[in-house]
């Protein structure tokens, strides 16, 4: 992952939607629960509304796991050529 020496300097590592999966964030996934071996100050945030919490905790040591509150954000949608009719 870029050396030792380059992510002897990061301290935290925040990904958000692991839930949608692929072939590079599991590769990713795996090189990051390595790391957390060796680099034991290193913290990481893995952020998702949808995921299976008890799946990534057992594949993560049982690490924690905290919830936040959960709300939803209502959008709406407008586009330029409408705004001008």
């Amino acid at each position: 992952m870029g050396g030792d020496s380059t992510l002897a300097t990061v301290t935290h590592i925040l990904l958000d939607e692991i839930h949608e999966r692929n072939r590079f964030s599991d590769f990713l996934l795996i090189a990051l629960r390595d790391s957390l071996a060796k680099f034991r100050s290193l913290r990481l945030v893995l952020m998702s509304a949808t995921v299976d919490t008890q799946l990534f905790a057992k594949y993560f040591n049982n690490c924690p796991v905290f919830v936040g509150s959960v709300y939803v954000m209502f959008i709406v949608i407008h586009f330029v050529c409408n705004l001008y009719q």
